[in-house]
């Protein structure tokens, strides 16, 4: 798609490139360029179900944890989060496969981590099995990183849009509606043991 316009009052720092989603994003009020997450969470949910797209009741929760990651939502970040979880019609839903039913962030789910961090999690952990779920460097994957019997495996989660997530194991692709429905996955393949927590 072309790349939405946007206007120089909004103070965005990417421009938007779903064009839907930069209809949304012209009708957020912002100050100074961003907004709280949780607000956010609630106005995108309300505007993905006028749309008939799909939802969350964790909408709130999937803006601070999934989308601001504890902090202000601005183009930037909504831009990230609509690339790695989108496409818009999906993206509460996909989003709210991070978290538990209660809201929280699983404890599987680190987000956006420097490698140090998720390192010295994974390390702290130690056992084989031992594992999170983290935002990659690739702007539309997220990385399933686990301790191997030998060494920290990193393997990549494409988002494949209305499909969901596809990892590849062995040179093979696994399809999964969420991240939640991946791991549920993996634990019982037995590569996956327990979460490590930041």
């Amino acid at each position: 798609r072309v790349a939405a316009s946007r206007a120089p009052a909004r103070g965005a720092m990417s421009v938007i490139k779903d064009e839907e989603a930069a209809k949304f994003w012209s009708t957020v009020p912002l100050e100074g360029g961003k907004i709280d997450a949780e607000s956010f969470g609630a106005l995108l949910n309300a505007f993905c179900d006028d749309a008939g797209h799909s939802t969350s009741p964790l909408a709130t929760a999937v803006g601070k944890y999934v989308i601001g990651e504890e902090s202000p939502v601005d183009a930037s970040k909504f831009n990230a989060f609509l690339v790695r979880f989108g496409p818009l019609k999906v993206c509460m839903s996909k989003g709210a496969g991070c978290l538990e039913p209660s809201g929280r962030p699983h404890a599987w789910w680190f987000g956006s981590v420097e490698r140090k961090a998720f390192s010295a999690a994974l390390k702290a952990a130690g056992a084989a099995g031992a594992f999170l779920v983290r935002c990659s460097s690739h702007e539309d994957k997220l990385v399933l990183s686990y301790n191997g019997s030998d060494k920290v495996k990193n393997n990549l989660v494409d988002n494949v849009g209305e499909r969901g997530w596809c990892i590849n194991i062995s040179k093979k692709p696994y399809f999964f509606a969420s991240i939640a429905d991946l791991v549920a996955s993996q634990r019982a393949a037995g590569r996956l043991t327990r979460a490590c927590t930041s």
